[in-house]
């Protein structure tokens, strides 16, 4: 009889237990391991055994197959007469630095879109009430994300490249108004 009478209190007592803030990484474990001990057992496996393969969607891959090569381009490398560098003149040394510069803030300014973009989808994905439309905006923060740290790498290639031409143009002693 007695023990009828300390069911209901053990019950108290282990809802308080769950309700209050754990107290240290060891308590965390002991809530783990109970819920653990309450939740049954899953019925069944989610698997694609036996199914069928489906092809990855051309959205997923992120570089096309590399183009193959030209039959004249070979037989011109096979050539031993092959023609020099053309000229490097200020002519030359200014429009490779133009065109460095130029791809470089091609590129900052798209990373610069995307972190507008990012910042836009990111209030979007907390102040937005719909479930549908708050995960599609989360879907597309990852995929802005994913998109903005392959654009800041390309910004650093672009960097790295400017300054192995103005590093190069040094070697040769390119007068320095040439790459200004």
């Amino acid at each position: 009889m007695s023990s009828l009478w300390q069911m209901p209190a053990v019950m108290v007592f282990l809802a308080a237990w769950l309700a209050s803030p754990p107290a240290g990484l060891a308590d965390v474990a002991q809530r783990e391991a109970f819920r653990r001990l309450a939740t049954q057992k899953s019925q069944a496996t989610l698997t694609n055994l036996g199914l069928p393969q489906e092809p990855v969607p051309p959205a997923a891959v992120s570089m096309g197959a590399p183009p193959a090569p030209d039959p004249a381009a070979k037989a011109a490398d096979a050539a031993p007469d092959a023609k020099p560098d053309p000229k490097r003149d200020e002519g030359w040394w200014r429009a490779k630095m133009a065109e460095h510069r130029a791809a470089a803030e091609k590129d900052q300014m798209a990373a610069d879109a995307l972190q507008t973009r990012i910042n836009r989808l990111q209030a979007d994905s907390v102040n937005i009430d719909d479930p549908l439309k708050q995960t599609r905006a989360r879907m597309e923060l990852v995929t802005a994300i994913d998109q903005l740290d392959k654009m800041k790498t390309q910004v650093d290639a672009d960097r790295r490249a400017i300054s192995a031409l103005q590093e190069e143009a040094r070697r040769l002693s390119v007068p320095a108004g040439w790459i200004r």
